[in-house]
């Protein structure tokens, strides 16, 4: 029979030579691998890189892990009570206890999912037929093929659930420490603790310490525009009365955003997400759980109806920046890692694997 040639390098990028057997049948002719290239150690090695290279040169796909993950958990939010939960089951911090409670309450998580949660029982499908769709079957019987993929597809989950359990701590953990000021539904505040000036949002520290330095400048351009420079002379010209009123018409300008318009402390609270987060999940949480009801892993949906929308939209789109930060990192990683072993124990998922690995 002629010679068959399998050329690793010789398309649009590099192919393993591992995932192929050593003898293969075409027609009624037997064909014998006598060498590849790369060779067998290689084409592995290079699999392997897919662990810890596969993101930074795939970055595209943090938009997919992203999405896919927030909206896993966005059926979820608030935790109230989360971190008392965990206070109360591990008071002394113990690594054993904390990674005991995380996989108790991620088991409790993935069941309200199916409970309770629309949006999340959505994207957690969603995820669930991506990983069975995406995984190749060409070298899996279908048992191996279907468990491989769920537990692809139950890592993404577990994972963007301990995100979710790590932020929401967090939020509470800031309130609880006067990190974060808050009211509750009494008016009495939260910042009985910490007492060092953290306790404050942005525009308070703005007010405390920087407000005179723009107040003075207010206070020179109000007086500049009352001097004798600006008294209307009957020899004035006229490009010095149009400067007159062009600087009396700035130092009313910021006259009237300084002190009447909102403008100055919107935009500094836009970039407060802790004070944010921190005060929109009490705010939601005095409703959820308003008379004793337990709504730590759980939310009564009548009740949830009575949430403000703006409330709900502002915390969410708060929570989601720190979210992303977590949940995206860990999801490239996690399939990544699901490549490589793809790729050097089951011998396939090669075109993917090789096609958007350092070595393409």
């Amino acid at each position: 029979p002629p010679t068959l040639i399998v050329a690793g390098g010789g398309g649009a990028f590099l192919h393993p030579t591992h995932c192929f057997q050593d003898r293969i049948k075409v027609g009624e002719d037997d064909y014998s691998r006598v060498c590849a290239y790369p060779n067998a150690k290689v084409s592995r090695r290079l699999s392997w890189l897919n662990l810890w290279q596969f993101r930074w040169r795939n970055w595209r796909f943090d938009v997919l892990w992203a999405v896919t993950h927030f909206g896993i958990c966005s059926s979820l939010f608030p935790l109230c009570g989360v971190y008392d939960d965990y206070l109360e089951f591990n008071p002394n911090h113990n690594l054993g206890y904390l990674l005991l409670w995380v996989f108790r309450r991620v088991g409790l998580l993935f069941a309200q999912i199916f409970v309770s949660g629309r949006i999340s029982l959505l994207f957690t499908l969603i995820m669930t037929g991506i990983a069975y769709t995406f995984t190749d079957s060409s070298n899996l019987k279908w048992k191996t093929h279907l468990g491989w993929s769920l537990a692809h597809a139950f890592t993404h989950i577990s994972s963007a659930l301990i995100c979710i359990l790590f932020l929401e701590c967090m939020a509470e953990f800031v309130v609880n420490e006067g990190l974060v000021v808050t009211q509750n539904v009494g008016g009495a505040t939260n910042a009985q603790s910490c007492g060092t000036g953290l306790a404050t949002s942005i525009y308070d520290e703005y007010t405390i310490h920087f407000s005179h330095t723009l107040e003075d400048f207010n206070i020179q351009m109000l007086n500049a525009t009352n001097t004798t420079l600006f008294r209307d002379p009957p020899d004035l010209f006229p490009s010095c009365r149009f400067d007159e009123r062009l600087y009396s018409m700035a130092s009313e300008t910021f006259s009237w955003v300084y002190h009447e318009a909102p403008f100055l402390k919107a935009t500094l609270t836009v970039f407060d997400l802790l004070g944010i987060i921190g005060s929109t999940h009490v705010d939601m949480c005095d409703v959820l759980c308003s008379g004793g009801v337990e709504c730590t892993y759980s939310n009564d949906f009548l009740r949830y109806q009575q949430l403000d929308r703006v409330t709900i939209l502002k915390y969410l789109a708060a929570i989601s920046l720190y979210f992303v930060i977590f949940a995206v990192p860990i999801a490239g990683n996690i399939f990544g890692t699901w490549l490589a072993v793809t790729l050097n124990v089951f011998n396939c998922q090669y075109d993917e694997g090789f096609s958007v690995s350092p070595t393409s």
